[in-house]
């Protein structure tokens, strides 16, 4: 003989919460409605998992495209600490040869780094656009904007360790390229 004591319990526990919404939903029906204070704001659908928009809300206006110079390094920028490289410490060399050629390659993989970046920054205007056409520009521009800074911190780790190797390579007497 089978036991009907726990998939009793559920069934009961299932009805009566069954019973408990039905009777909210009837108290709150029969209820006659207030008249409100003052007029509400236009209501706009959220985007599910997305925080609610804000009605009447400006896009902030596009940031200007600058032209990139030639060499990432500015005047007014802290002096760099080469005793400290921006990734992994090197690792140890049979030869000056291997050290020079290994801080090349690091420094090479950082321009191409921010080059990647440079890249991206050039798109971002078109995915404004994007943004503001879509259903709900409201959280779309604010996700835009992240992305956006997010991006400028992505750029400047490459332009910082380029500085970093650069400066590494001079001070070991290297020509840099």
């Amino acid at each position: 003989m089978a036991s009907s004591g726990p998939p009793l319990r559920g069934v009961v526990v299932t009805l009566g919460v069954l019973v408990a919404v039905a009777l909210g939903y009837a108290t709150l029906r029969d209820r006659p409605a207030a008249e409100p204070e003052a007029p509400a704001a236009p209501k706009t659908a959220a985007r599910p998992g997305g925080p609610a928009p804000r009605p009447n809300v400006r896009p902030p206006p596009p940031r200007p495209q600058t032209a990139e110079p030639a060499t990432p390094a500015e005047p007014d920028e802290p002096e760099l600490d080469l005793s400290k490289p921006p990734d992994s410490p090197p690792p140890s060399f049979a030869g000056r040869s291997d050290e020079v050629e290994w801080y090349r390659a690091r420094l090479a993989t950082a321009r191409r780094e921010l080059s990647a970046q440079l890249a991206a920054r050039e798109r971002m205007p078109k995915l404004r656009e994007k943004a503001e056409q879509a259903v709900h520009p409201e959280v779309n521009l604010a996700e835009w904007e992240a992305a956006y800074d997010r991006l400028e911190r992505n750029i400047e780790r490459p332009r910082y360790k380029i500085r970093w190797y650069q400066a590494k390579l001079a001070e070991m007497g290297e020509e840099v390229d």
